[in-house]
């Protein structure tokens, strides 16, 4: 798969297990009252491909107020993107902000069935779009249905995407050239987000170690007298250029701001501060990774670099 995945989780544990998950959360003071309990089971909901998702509020590790092994669900309810969770009496409760997934697009399943459990952000310049799996969607909308502030789109893992790079990367003279020489021409190959979307369910989701091609596209020969042997100049030229040239990585790709759940939990309706997260660009400075082979090259910003695999740093052609 050519082009950049940058991988972002923001979850503690499994999904929907744990009600220690990162979110986050709005307080209110609360008085002691007369105890109210009420026994509810979660209601399976139908997003608009026919998938159905039930809630994994009954089976969180804390059902308080009530004992272990009991269904919560009726200590939270879900009004105006706010979930309520009522204590023991129903006069003590947190106010938990819900995220919409009004936003969240996925493939129908009627048409190719897709099931990863996770979001694919496309980014297009400032264009940002996101898509999930219908199965992941239905049990979001579930969970909203229900009031379950501990899996929303803030709990789920999301990868981003550079939908930029790849739509037009397979016409790039790397490509052309050696089907030209082959003398095959390419009709179809992954280009749209629902190739991608395809391609990275069958990653996620294959017990096979290799796709077949014509998964992927589908080419057609183009026989001609030459052979192909008319483009074999090029081909040589290409070959040389991309042992040193070479570069696969985008740099059209940041930090989603609005996505990250942080680690933050309630202490007397105030807030703990974030645990400091390291910056792994400094690692190798600018690209955060280290280079595949000796001397290859990338550019980032208008700068060239190359990668000193002796002293293990990336060095700027271009200033230094």
């Amino acid at each position: 798969m050519a082009g950049q995945i940058k991988i972002s989780s923001k979850i503690n544990g499994t999904l929907g297990i744990s009600n220690s998950s990162t979110t986050n959360i709005e307080s209110s003071n609360s008085t002691i009252a007369r105890e109210q309990e009420e026994n509810s089971k979660a209601v399976p909901q139908e997003n608009a491909t026919g998938v159905i998702g039930f809630s994994s509020l009954p089976y969180v590790q804390n059902p308080y107020p009530l004992e272990v092994g009991q269904d919560p669900s009726s200590k939270y309810s879900a009004k105006n993107g706010t979930s309520k969770y009522e204590g023991k009496y129903s006069e003590n409760f947190l106010n938990f902000k819900l995220e919409s997934i009004s936003d969240i697009l996925s493939l129908d399943i009627n048409e190719y069935s897709t099931s990863f459990n996770f979001i694919v952000e496309f980014v297009d310049n400032d264009l940002r779009e996101y898509w999930s799996s219908p199965d992941l969607i239905a049990q979001l909308r579930a969970e909203l249905k229900a009031g379950n502030p501990y899996t929303t789109r803030k709990t789920i893992p999301v990868i981003n995407f550079d939908f930029k790079f790849i739509k037009d990367y397979a016409t790039q003279d790397q490509f052309k050239i050696p089907e030209d020489y082959a003398e095959v021409n390419i009709t179809k190959t992954i280009t749209t987000k629902e190739d991608v979307l395809k391609h990275i369910n069958w990653m996620v989701s294959s017990i096979t170690s290799l796709r077949a091609a014509n998964e992927m596209g589908s080419w057609e020969l183009e026989l001609t007298e030459e052979l192909g042997m008319d483009h074999s100049k090029e081909l040589d030229a290409l070959q040389s250029y991309l042992l040193s040239e070479e570069s696969n990585i985008s740099d059209n790709i940041s930090d989603s701001s609005n996505d990250s759940a942080g680690g933050i939990l309630p202490i007397d309706g105030g807030f703990l501060d974030s645990p400091e997260e390291i910056d792994e660009t400094n690692l190798y400075p600018p690209f955060g990774v280290p280079g595949v082979r000796n001397r290859e090259r990338r550019s980032l910003e208008g700068n060239r670099y190359i990668w000193l695999g002796s002293a293990r740093i990336w060095k700027n052609l271009t200033t230094d």
